[in-house]
């Protein structure tokens, strides 16, 4: 869970899985107001380009006490200047701020609505290092810096979204990394410190005093700069060169040592499906903090989560997984939070399907079904993308956003392009920022397919296909199945579409073989879609498991008549096998828009064919197999008036 939102909510199959709460008034209002100050900063693609400066390297060196009283120290920021500027204005909210310098000399400064203004003329190209000593207010379950006693004294920060700004200067936007980040702690000498990267120093300064120091050097999001310490057990491995840290309260430790025992064995699976892990170290730091928080290479853990069960496993599969999305690609701004979220959620499905827990996969994803469906009928309908700010971390980010992927997997691309098109998406964006539409353009770009259609009714709109459905078997012909579809669910207000999207059917043979088929119903209100076999139909009914969002009420009657024609046939494709053109006869009862679609047997659009208005009588169509289609058998549709008609056809190159 990229958010410290978080309540535990129910156990299934011994995953304790975290569902996001809805933010508090406090928290939704700070994000307005960090977005009203932000506004005009969120741009896509090369968003550096439109701010008067490039932050790219943070260096902090404070001193933590073990008490709740400031946080104070020095945090050097060092930037490129892209235009000329006469100052340079920095996010700081509710710190005290001392002196700012640069080579030890004073820069004049003031700090006002909650943004720091020092006095420095920046030119094109010039880099800057900026020296300001600061007092960071100790707080307790807050942005900022936070101070705990509950099973052993700590300190820890959270900053996501836009809480980096409460405990070090920044400009601070997800889409200006750093380039580097080195973090020094002076803390009590029986605590150690957890924070990004390798540690690289420890020093007794004093009397009953550690420093230590982490250096990291891997882009990095502001909000995923972290600094935990407290009095641990650590333990460290290395597993294929990665270096895995677990820090642990001692009353927790062995606990922690079991149910983290699979971290190795996560980071391999998520290698195998995604490419491998972006960093050299990863690491899991205990904290009474209330979720998990997928800091970069290490993550905050809620005491909670450390059980001796592996009971939030779910959770520790999540987090890890950030690693990946949230923080190698991070998303370019919070409009797009369900790229680092909504993929989390997945990951730690795909992690048990990965390791043979199927039953608990499919668990798993009824869960988030669940959960959206909950938030979406008793809170708010909203689309994926820009959430609004109440809801930023919401079911619909999560648990939807993970549906989407789940959908465009099963139904769409199949196993092979999906995970060919991840790994590519890592590749081409590894280290930077990511928006929606570098997304679908990767899965584009491998699947060869333009998959707007897809994404604009599942991201960039609201809700889920909402349908009263009946299956008729034996009409017109015992060896036919017609589903009768109407959606229900089109809202102009809250952005509802009608959808495209498929249902699955057991099929069921007086020849005793049961036949599974995808029906696809179009972005249309009322459908029916008719199929042949080629035996005498004994019953037809949904599979239990659809890979699809969407409430359905079975109806005895069909809400709409179906349109019945009596010579509304698709004839027999010849030749059969094809190798180059395919013909397809095709018979209208009356005059009537036609559409002719060619499908693979995993449900994917290859081609559609628009004769446009045909007159009632007898035709033929004339389809061409596209370069590089591969050899199989395919399914080809004719639609027209409402009434559809499904055949098959063999490619052979």
């Amino acid at each position: 869970m990229a958010s410290l939102l978080i309540a535990l909510l129910c156990t299934f199959g011994g995953i304790c899985w975290a569902q996001a709460a809805p933010l508090s008034p406090m928290q939704t209002d700070y994000i307005r107001q960090a977005e009203a100050q932000s506004r005009g900063r969120w741009f896509s693609l090369d968003v550096d380009s439109a701010h008067s400066y490039d932050q790219i390297a943070l260096s902090l060196d404070y001193r933590v006490e073990d008490a709740l009283v400031p946080m104070t120290g020095h945090a050097y920021l060092t930037l490129v200047g892209r235009s000329a500027m006469s100052q340079i204005s920095l996010d700081a909210h509710a710190m005290t701020i001392s002196q700012v310098s640069e080579h030890g000399s004073p820069l004049p400064f003031s700090l006002s609505n909650d943004t720091l203004y020092v006095t420095r003329t920046v030119q094109p190209n010039d880099t800057v290092t900026l020296d300001i000593e600061v007092s960071v207010p100790a707080r307790t379950n807050s942005y900022g810096l936070n101070y705990a006693t509950a099973r052993a004294h700590h300190a820890y920060t959270f900053a996501e979204p836009y809480g980096a700004r409460w405990w070090f200067p920044c400009f601070d936007q997800p889409f200006d990394k750093f380039n580097e980040v080195t973090t020094a702690v002076n803390m009590p000498d029986n605590w150690n410190l957890a924070s990004n990267g390798a540690l690289i120093e420890t020093t007794y300064p004093s009397s009953g005093r550690k420093r230590q120091v982490y250096h990291h050097s891997h882009p990095i999001s502001t909000y995923l700069v972290v600094v935990t310490a407290g009095d641990y057990t650590r333990r460290y491995e290395t597993v294929n060169n990665v270096e895995f840290r677990y820090f642990a309260f001692p009353v927790d430790s062995a606990n922690a040592a079991y149910d983290w025992g699979r971290t190795p064995l996560m980071v391999q699976v998520y290698d195998s499906l995604f490419g491998p892990y972006p960093f050299e170290q990863y690491g899991m730091a205990e904290a009474a903090f209330g979720g998990g928080m997928e800091h970069q290479t290490f993550t905050t853990i809620d005491q909670n989560w450390i059980t001796g069960n592996r009971a939030a496993e779910g959770g520790v599969a999540h987090e890890l997984s950030h690693q990946w999305f949230g923080d190698h690609l991070t998303c370019v701004d919070f409009r797009n939070i369900w790229l680092n979220e909504g993929f989390a959620t997945y990951c730690a499905s795909l992690f048990y399907e990965a390791t043979g827990s199927e039953a608990l996969f499919d668990t798993l994803m009824s869960n988030s079904e669940r959960y959206y469906f909950y938030e979406d009928r008793n809170v708010l309908r909203y689309a994926i993308y820009n959430p609004p700010p109440q809801v930023l971390f919401g079911t619909v980010e999560y648990d939807k956003g993970g549906w989407v992927l789940h959908m465009l997997r099963r139904q769409v691309l199949g196993d092979s392009l999906f995970f060919a098109g991840m790994r590519h998406y890592v590749a081409v964006h590894g280290g930077g920022t990511v928006n929606t539409e570098d997304f679908i353009q990767a899965m584009n770009d491998v699947s060869g397919q333009d998959l707007h259609w897809f994404f604009d009714q599942w991201v960039y709109h609201a809700g889920h296909p909402a349908i009263e459905y009946t299956i008729q078997t034996g009409s017109p012909a015992s060896r036919d199945v017609s589903v009768f579809v109407h959606q229900t669910q089109y809202n102009p207000s809250t952005q509802t579409p009608y959808f495209r999207f498929p249902l699955m059917l057991n099929v069921h043979l007086t020849s005793g073989q049961t036949v599974t088929r995808p029906y696809w119903f179009n972005a249309q209100e009322f459908q029916t879609v008719t199929d042949s076999f080629p035996a005498d139909v004994q019953s037809a009914d949904l599979l239990p498991f659809q890979d699809v969002l969407f409430e359905g009420t079975p109806v005895n009657v069909p809400s709409f008549p179906p349109v019945t024609a009596d010579r509304f046939e698709l004839g027999a494709v010849y030749p059969n096998p094809f190798n180059s053109v395919a013909r397809i006869p095709y018979e209208l009862a009356r005059t009537g828009n036609v559409k002719i679609e060619i499908y693979d047997v995993l449900g994917r659009l290859v081609q559609t064919l628009r004769p446009g208005t045909v007159a009632a009588g007898r035709h033929e169509a004339v389809y061409t197999a596209t370069p590089g289609m591969a050899s199989g058998v395919y399914l080809i549709a004719l639609e027209s008036s409402g009434s559809r008609r499904v055949t098959k056809a063999l490619f052979l190159k």
